[in-house]
């Protein structure tokens, strides 16, 4: 299904940048994390942890994660009737005995690191009179490290990752930023070589531009160049919309971003290359920064 709607919600889009997100506060490469697995325990029975066939949550590759936080969601079980105990990929008990679910629930007194590529297996006791469904949920971080290649000669140290947001300006004090959208529309005639579109900013707030999304109305295709508010072109020709744009919803995103100063016109021109009518339904996409 198509939609010619591009949705204005900042945090609907889970491959939003994080800088579009209500959590994005600082610059970090952590992110929160849960994982949850399901398991159904016969009544009046214990079962024990360990690898398949055992109950266990595997740990992604990609990062250790530090885990601070232990939820349930049971199938209708009675208070008193679940019981678990957790243990590392080694064996090592986290506690002596099983506890009820209950009162394992919440945040654990001392953060557990669960190295990338682990297990933790969980032995969960069934003492009611019917079999039960519970889901166990860990919450917390995963801790990204710098990523390189895999092979490294001595003394040569791999390149850090840093993300891409983590190139993008953040408010100095006494100021703070807002998601904002600035919408445009384009409509080409067959094959028209050259049509200028100004984009005026608002006069609140200047508008740090992140991505920039859209799609096509028609049949026809568009090659499209921007020039920011000081007529500096942001590329070098005109470029195929599909390259240009993201899909919406999801946006493109521009690095390093580009301020487009309040009362100030940025321009995009486009260039009809298909031979057929065509519209272009787009936004730019980032934030405006306000005086608190």
């Amino acid at each position: 299904m198509s939609s010619n709607i591009i949705l204005p919600v900042p945090f609907s889009n889970p491959l939003a940048q994080p800088w579009r997100l209500p959590s994005f506060d600082t610059k970090r490469v952590n992110r929160y994390w849960r994982y949850a697995q399901t398991f159904t325990i016969p009544a009046g029975t214990t079962v024990q942890g360990g690898p398949d066939p055992g109950n266990h949550i595997n740990i992604n590759g990609g990062a250790d994660f530090l885990w601070r936080e232990m939820a349930f969601d049971l199938d209708g079980s009675l208070p008193g009737k679940l019981f678990a105990r957790f243990r590392d990929g080694h064996g090592k008990r986290l506690s002596k005995d099983l506890l009820s679910v209950e009162e394992l629930s919440g945040p654990i007194a001392i953060s557990q690191m669960l190295p990338r590529m682990s297990q933790l297996f969980i032995d969960i006791q069934n003492t009611g009179a019917v079999d039960r469904d519970v889901q166990v949920i860990l919450k917390g971080i995963n801790l990204y490290q710098s990523i390189g290649i895999n092979t490294c000669a001595p003394n040569f140290q791999p390149e850090d990752y840093v993300p891409l947001w983590f190139t993008y300006s953040t408010p100095p004090p006494g100021w703070h930023d807002e998601p904002f959208d600035y919408y445009f529309e384009i409509s080409a005639t067959a094959n028209q070589p050259r049509k200028e579109i100004p984009i005026q900013m608002d006069t609140d707030a200047d508008f740090y531009w992140r991505g920039v999304t859209g799609f096509l109305v028609g049949d026809g295709n568009l090659s499209l160049q921007w020039r920011d508010a000081w007529d500096n072109q942001l590329s070098d020709d005109l470029i195929v919309s599909a390259n240009a744009l993201g899909v919406a919803p999801n946006c493109r995103p521009i690095s390093p971003e580009v301020c487009c100063p309040a009362y100030s016109t940025p321009m995009l021109i486009a260039s009809e290359i298909g031979g057929e009518n065509v519209g272009l339904k787009g936004a730019m996409r980032g934030v405006k920064r306000f005086k608190n």
